[in-house]
């Protein structure tokens, strides 16, 4: 099964946030507690590597980075295990790195021109970004038409309530992030509440796999 095979099974993936590096951690193996085993660990604090290194080592576990927008981020981050990496953009010398070392890169894209230069550079899966506010399902539909089997991941402002719409849609995976990580239940450490709601995202999955 190859990664984007993987990342439809599971269908929702986190995007983890998180700044203070336990805190991330933690987070994050609550996360695949919930049967979330597939994480994004976005690079907005520097622990996000270190993070990586070590959840990387469990075999359970397929990580990857997000909001990989330079070449040297892009370098860290497969050093430090990262599976695949994803970013909110198209840099184009991070994407010809990864790619160069059979890593998989999901630019972020919302126009056809984006999606055609991503396409020539070899990336197989489109993050249409931010899926919310461009017209959710409707316009990956309408973007379907120049593009057919064309392979998304539609993220940014993605619910509960949106799982089985984007399912049905023939998306390949959904990034969630606040939704699977609100802040007030990760102060509080509260990670069987985390890890219920990433069950609850695993049930929403299971209800739209139904004919």
């Amino acid at each position: 099964m190859n990664m984007i095979e993987k990342l439809h099974q599971q269908f929702v993936i986190p995007v983890v946030r998180e700044t203070r590096e336990s805190e991330l951690e933690l987070l994050s193996i609550a996360l695949a507690d919930g049967g979330l085993k597939i994480l994004e660990l976005t690079l907005m604090s520097p622990a996000a590597y270190s993070v990586i290194k070590k959840l990387s080592a469990s075999k359970d576990l397929i990580v990857g980075a997000g909001t990989v927008t330079t070449l040297e981020e892009a370098k860290k981050a497969i050093d430090a295990g990262a599976r695949f990496l994803v970013s909110p953009g198209l840099p184009v010398k991070a994407v010809e790195y990864s790619l160069s070392k059979n890593v998989p890169f999901y630019p972020g894209v919302l126009t056809p021109t984006e999606i055609i230069q991503a396409k020539e550079l070899g990336c197989e899966l489109m993050k249409v970004f931010p899926i919310s506010a461009v017209g959710g399902v409707n316009y990956l539909k309408t973007l379907s038409g120049p593009f057919p089997g064309l392979k998304w991941m539609a993220t940014g402002g993605v619910g509960l309530a949106d799982i089985k719409s984007f399912y049905k849609a023939g998306v390949t995976c959904v990034g969630l992030g606040n939704f699977l990580t609100p802040t007030e239940l990760v102060n509080k450490k509260d990670w069987k509440t985390l890890s219920e709601i990433a069950q609850d995202c695993l049930i929403q999955v299971n209800e739209a796999r139904k004919p």
